[in-house]
């Protein structure tokens, strides 16, 4: 009888994964059954079961592998700041990324039977989804990443939906060309919104944090912790000040968009007021 060294039962274990991971996006969940799965890695059905105690377990830790190669080939790679998230969604939009399943995204490979999987698969996408959206985050707020989670999140969804759409359709040209508006769709609002107004993108009536801050007065910026735009808040402020502005922040704990609708009732935003009042009075001097 055989015996292998722990190095190589852990090669092993590694190959089942892999191959696992590109049969599973190909052919789904369900479509894999443990024979295909073994049979893809060169070993028998019964071989499973020396390295996992069920095909669940090699699903779970299949995803998670892919989860993992997804944020170490995309992510990980891509250049810092927004700049690299827009490399990142241009990739993600690439018709080769698409057409190869096997090697693309596990999100819109699997997402829609990952939902009705075990426990452990749900937990395993889970831990591989957080770090990825942490990078997406840090990416679009880097001064305060855990107020973009949830757009990236979004972001996220945006992207694996997408993709799926276009793998969906049978018109061919149909599916290009929603890749290719996807991967400036951000631009097409922007268009949609300012096209034809001759207000220019940088304009501060646009986006101020995409503006020339010089020449500001004193400028007080203010925000709740709850607020879904908190990110761009202190992204704003750190502006001001950079542009040597004379600048004032008042974070207001749990404050959600429309804070100050709880002056007289929440303690909390009475003080921010309060402070804000007073910074006011003390700028002009009233």
């Amino acid at each position: 009888m055989v015996r292998y060294t722990k190095e190589h039962k852990q090669e092993t274990r590694e190959r089942i994964i892999a191959t696992a991971g590109r049969r599973l996006k190909r052919n789904g969940i369900d479509g894999s059954g443990v024979a295909t799965l073994m049979k893809d890695a060169g070993l028998t059905n019964g071989s499973l079961y020396a390295y996992f105690p069920s095909k669940d377990r090699l699903v779970a830790a299949a995803v998670a592998d892919q989860m993992r190669a997804q944020h170490e080939k995309i992510a990980a790679r891509a250049a810092p700041g927004r700049a690299g998230l827009e490399q990142i969604v241009r990739w993600y939009f690439s018709p080769e990324q698409r057409d190869n399943i096997e090697d693309g995204c596990p999100n819109a490979a699997l997402l829609d039977e990952i939902a009705r999987s075990t426990d452990p698969t749900r937990q395993a996408y889970t831990d591989g989804v957080l770090v990825l959206i942490d990078d997406f985050a840090a990416r679009l707020a880097p001064r305060d990443p855990s107020s973009a989670r949830l757009q990236a999140l979004g972001l996220l969804g945006m992207l694996a939906g997408t993709l799926q759409l276009s793998r969906a359709l049978t018109d061919r040209q149909l599916a290009d060309r929603l890749l290719e508006h996807s991967k400036d769709l951000l631009a097409f609002f922007r268009e949609s919104w300012v096209g034809g107004t001759g207000i220019g993108f940088t304009d501060t009536r646009i986006n101020l944090n995409r503006a020339d801050l010089s020449g500001l007065p004193p400028t007080l910026v203010s925000w709740g912790t709850y607020e879904v735009l908190a990110g761009e808040d202190a992204e704003f402020a750190a502006r001001v000040e950079d542009a040597g502005i004379d600048t004032a922040t008042v974070v207001v704990p749990g404050g959600q968009h429309s804070y100050v609708y709880g002056a007289g009732r929440i303690p909390e935003t009475d003080a921010a007021i309060a402070q804000i009042g007073a910074w006011v009075r003390e700028k002009t001097k009233i």
